[in-house]
């Protein structure tokens, strides 16, 4: 069974402005991003799962994100936790509280960290209470199908992975984050960075999608085989 892990390091923010000519359709704002993200990673990782052979195949069912066939795992068992941890990040991100969600897959018979996904998150606003964006829902959907497709291709260029593997998710906090430590604690184990790297590992970076109130960039750290 894969593990929730918490880390807390420090989150700086960058600004963006909109041009008064920009093409307004809808707003977007803060929860409105929050949930764009969620459905992002959710099918991201189910993805990744299924490219990875992390489980077997007969244990995904296909389905369409965003008009991009996706595989999403159905294990009672691992479902439920990929979900209730995407909403817990959903909660985290309308707080700007944080600042990265990390698929660490690693060897069930060494535990070592053999394939890391990151998926980095930054405000694009200096005021959260101001948080709203009125970027076209079709640019956004654009971009997002973009980064899938790129996550879909890496098969062709990711070492296979031969042994049995499992993973971990991990939620990076910024220091800004108040969290019940207490309650927090119940559910997640602390984690240290060094515990996270991929030793000797290469690296590639997928493009950037924005909501025009978080933008989300997607790095995958893999070791290459001898």
């Amino acid at each position: 069974m894969p593990k929730l892990f918490l880390l807390v390091y420090s989150f700086s923010r960058s600004s963006a402005t909109m041009s008064n000519s920009q093409e307004i359709a809808n707003s977007i704002t803060l929860k409105g991003s929050a949930k764009i993200i969620h459905d992002y990673m959710l099918y991201s990782v189910n993805s990744i799962l299924f490219q990875r052979g992390i489980y077997p195949a007969g244990q995904f069912r296909p389905e369409e994100y965003n008009n991009v066939p996706v595989m999403v795992l159905q294990n009672r068992n691992v479902a439920p936790f990929i979900t209730k941890t995407m909403e817990q990040v959903e909660k985290w991100i309308k707080e700007q509280k944080v600042e990265k969600v990390t698929l660490m897959i690693y060897s069930l018979e060494t535990k070592e960290a053999i394939e890391r996904w990151d998926f980095n998150i930054e405000a694009e606003y200096d005021d959260a209470s101001n948080a709203t964006s009125y970027k076209l829902i079709s640019k956004i959907q654009a971009e997002i199908r973009a980064v899938m497709r790129q996550i879909l291709s890496t098969i062709s260029f990711l070492p296979c992975i031969e042994q049995v593997c499992t993973f971990d998710l991990i939620i990076q906090l910024n220091n800004n984050a108040n969290v019940n430590e207490e309650q927090i604690m119940s559910e997640f184990q602390r984690e240290n960075k060094e515990n996270i790297e991929v030793k000797d590992a290469q690296t590639m970076s997928l493009k950037i999608f924005s909501t025009g109130v978080n933008n989300v960039g997607t790095q995958v750290y893999y070791k290459v085989t001898q």
